[in-house]
């Protein structure tokens, strides 16, 4: 009798795709700054780029015009081909990233069962 496999919960941003290395290219392009995704500590990018700067990420295009991270599509892909139920969970910031967030999936990992993309305000609702 083989034993279930747990599902697995993976977040987007930061861990599919690289939210931070975006913001912090516009952000360094608008602001004539050097900031890097390694300078940022904590949740709060308030903190860091204030609030003009966390504005970029609330603008229309930007949740598609993020990068996969490296690995992590080959990485989704062979969790899937071991067995085990995949759950991408993220939380939209705004109005333009619900359908973006969809898409991106769509778009960069056709092969992940679409069924299992949980777009939730509040992450913790579901541990």
């Amino acid at each position: 009798m083989s034993k279930r496999k747990l599902p697995l919960y993976i977040d987007m941003d930061q861990v599919i795709c690289d939210f931070l290395g975006r913001l912090c290219s516009i952000y360094n392009t608008e602001y004539n700054e050097n900031f890097q995704p390694n300078d940022i500590k904590t949740y709060s990018l308030t903190q860091y780029i204030g609030e003009e700067g966390c504005k970029i990420f609330n603008r229309p295009g930007f949740f598609s015009s993020l990068s996969p991270i490296k690995g992590a599509k080959e990485t989704i892909f062979d969790l899937l081909a071991r067995g085990y139920e995949i759950f991408i969970v993220s939380s939209p910031m705004n109005e333009h990233c619900v359908f973006k967030k969809y898409k991106w999936i769509k778009d960069y990992i056709p092969f992940f069962p679409i069924k299992n993309l949980i777009l939730i305000g509040n992450k913790g609702d579901i541990y």
